[in-house]
């Protein structure tokens, strides 16, 4: 290979940043900087290491700030020097972009339908469907937003695609600011202060746009918005439009800058370790602090290549690392979503006391993560770049629309993939509300208003399996004209804690959950005096945190005591108003998930008898009910959902839970004459009223 083809070579191999990004150089696009490869493998490693729940590494989703600045920065660079020496073309800069960064992502989305349709529930089917046809056009965040997925509730109904938020917000940088940048410079002609000063406008809009949506109790918001995120972008973007074609401000400044190197690389990393994803700070002035000092680093670099933190940066496995690093955030993430409890019951099967969440877990998930990155890279991603795929002579319109034809091949063999047949649709339907027709929110949804205001009235508390039930509740409510409300949360106990769940034991609950709470209870004492309150709740099982923010484990005589006291805390403070309450004991797990695909098979059963833990809780509300015998009550549908002890998944015909937790829509109806006979067997059917107008349960 010719000393030109060398370098080619290696600008062909000058990777994108993971959430997108730029294969040439900067300030001499023939020069290769290892140092900036460096900076995309810390980043990628952050993300990962943030991901695989290790607690040491509780910032480092703020990898992703990192590529951002770095894209901003390489993309703004690239452009101007094409301006400066009128070689800018437009079609040629997104032809790159598209063989570049579409092949891979369309070959992670085509994979990852086919593992949820193999190893999947039914009922997760039309959800992924959803984020794969949004992922596959780069409007993921937006779709987050409108779907109301957290991406700090990790664990929580995860989709294996809520990392691709990142690479919708390049992208859309990408169709956007070559645009931009062109009117700015005509506008400018010629002056980089007015150009920067345009940008520095947009960067202020963009912190302000941040700091305005911003709601403590849900961050998605300004956590996935193209606005409230593209400050970082245009940090970059300002660095690039400073240095490029400006020998002076790229000039070594020996000691100086190698301060400057250290001191950034020291915030970042610093950063990574100790900033936790819940500080309300970012949102209000930390992310722009952090894209500065990540600017500081790269101008430091850029300056001086030969100093210590350049060098640092360009050790041989950083730079591998930062080649791969598009690989690695793709595929790692949809990893760790499908190799979780199933993978971890396998590897404690081979290796007793090697479980989820431990070293040797994450150690599995890291060498599959690897082994699809550097296949990716070197089967597809290089070959297609370097021509070796695309041996014809395609111009850049043909390129454009191979691509878009690419896209909607991969979007519709996808919707195929993941598309339900109508007759297991309407078994595995889930029975969980999406709307209030009465009236209210999300906390109190009003459900169903009965034809006078002196009917009873039923509220129902608890978690998302109390929510599933919300079909045979109104079922009830039509037939003994009762108004009601549901006021169960999806991932919150009604307990006040925060809980802890899923394979690395991920914070889930977070303070949003308490405060919820406190909600609920104010608005259903004070505004809608309930006559009965049925409670089902499945997540005050799970490892929670104390007071004092230590963790307590389920099960542990800690965490059982922790739970009657918030118990009796929560149910006095419920019925100090004179409601009766009645608890649904928690159910048994029922079958592994896969399981809802294969009903019948024999291997799909456990026994309700040997899920001693849910026995322990359901003891401890036994417990706080016999104290209080004037007011709460205990019943139990164990027997309905698991006849005999089996826990079967279908029962007489009807799919009871599609998940293993969550009840169908169908078994919701099913289970409503069910529930009511035990809530006459316990004397708590809200029917008559008082003289002075006051409901009661009789």
């Amino acid at each position: 290979m010719s000393v030109s083809g060398t370098v080619q070579s290696q600008r062909s191999d000058y990777v994108d940043a993971a959430g997108g990004g730029i294969p040439e150089n900067i300030i001499d696009t023939s020069r290769y900087r290892p140092s900036l490869d460096g900076i995309r493998a810390l980043a990628v490693v952050g993300v990962i290491l943030y991901h695989f729940g290790y607690p040491w590494m509780r910032g480092g989703f703020l990898g992703v700030d990192v590529f951002f600045v770095l894209s901003g920065y390489l993309i703004t660079s690239i452009l101007l020097s094409d301006l400066r020496s009128q070689k800018f073309d437009l079609a040629s800069f997104w032809v790159r972009r598209a063989r570049r960064l579409l092949p891979a992502l369309l070959v992670m989305c085509v994979a990852v339908a086919i593992v949820v349709r193999v190893a999947d529930p039914v009922s997760n089917w039309p959800p992924l469907q959803s984020d794969l046809w949004w992922t596959i056009f780069y409007g993921a965040n937006w779709h987050f937003i409108a779907s109301d997925q957290d991406y700090f509730a990790q664990w929580f109904n995860a989709s294996p695609l809520r990392h691709t938020w990142s690479l919708a917000i390049e992208e859309q940088f990408y169709l956007a600011w070559p645009l931009v940048l062109v009117l700015l410079a005509r506008f400018a002609r010629g002056s980089r202060l007015i150009l920067a000063g345009a940008v520095g406008v947009g960067i202020l809009a963009s912190v302000l746009a941040m700091l305005v949506v911003f709601d403590p109790w849900g961050p998605s918001r300004a956590y996935y918005g193209t606005d409230s995120r593209a400050h970082e972008l245009l940090i970059g973007a300002l660095l690039g439009i400073a240095t490029t074609g400006n020998p002076a401000l790229t000039r070594d400044r020996g000691k100086v800058v190698d301060l400057v190197a250290a001191l950034g690389l020291l915030g970042v990393v610093g950063a990574f370790l100790i900033v936790p994803d819940s500080w309300p700070g970012y949102y209000r002035g930390g992310s722009l602090v952090l894209s500065i000092t990540v600017g500081c680093v790269l101008w430091a670099v850029e300056s001086r290549p030969t100093g210590l933190v350049s060098r640092v940066l360009s050790i041989g496995g950083a730079q591998w690392l930062g080649r791969i690093s598009y690989g690695l955030y793709l595929w790692h993430w949809p990893v760790i979503v499908f190799a979780g409890p199933a993978l971890a019951v396998f590897l404690a099967s081979l290796m007793p006391g090697l479980i989820g969440g431990t070293t040797g877990l994450n150690a599995v998930r890291a060498g599959i993560i690897l082994a699809l990155a550097v296949t990716s890279y070197y089967v597809l991603e290089r070959p297609i770049r370097r021509g070796y795929i695309w041996h014809l002579k395609l111009t850049n319109r043909r390129v454009l629309v191979a691509a878009a034809v690419a896209m909607l091949g991969a979007a519709s063999t996808s919707v195929l993939l993941t598309t339900v047949s109508p007759g297991i649709a309407n078994g595995f339907e889930p029975g969980e509300y999406t709307t209030c027709p009465g009236g209210g929110d999300d906390l109190t949804c009003v459900r169903h208003i009965a034809s006078s205001s002196k009917r009873p009235l039923v509220a129902v508390v608890g978690d998302s399996t109390a929510r599933s039930l919300d079909a045979g509740l109104i079922a009830l409510s039509q037939a003994n004209d009762w108004t009601y409300i549901a006021a169960a949360q999806n991932g919150c106990t009604f307990l006040d804690r925060l809980v802890l769940s899923g394979p690395n034991q991920v914070l889930i609950g977070q303070a949003r959950c308490p405060h919820d709470n406190a909600v609920i209870r104010q608005r259903l004492l004070d505004v809608y005096q309930p006559d009965l309150i049925i409670v089902m709740d499945r997540f005050f099982m799970l490892d929670s945190l104390d007071a004092s923010g230590n963790r307590l484990v389920a099960g542990t005589p800690a965490h059982l005591q922790d739970t009657e006291q918030r118990l009796e805390l929560v149910a006095s403070d419920l019925t100090s108003r004179g409601a009766k309450m009645v608890f649904i004991d928690a159910l048994p797990m029922q079958v592994p998930l896969d399981c809802a695909t294969r009903p019948q098979s024999p291997a799909c059963e456990v026994f309700a008898s040997s899920d001693r833990l849910t026995a322990t809780y359901n003891a401890i509300i036994h417990s706080v009910v016999a104290r209080h015998p004037e007011n709460m009550r205990a019943i139990s549908l164990t027997n309905t959902v698991c006849p005999d002890d089996h826990c079967v998944p279908s029962v007489d015909g009807t799919i009871m839970r599609y998940d293993g937790i969550h009840f169908t829509k169908a078994a919701a109806l099913w289970l409503a004459p069910s529930l009511y006979g035990q809530l006459e067997n316990v004397g708590l059917v809200p029917v008559a009223v008082t003289h002075s107008g006051r409901r009661i349960a009789r």
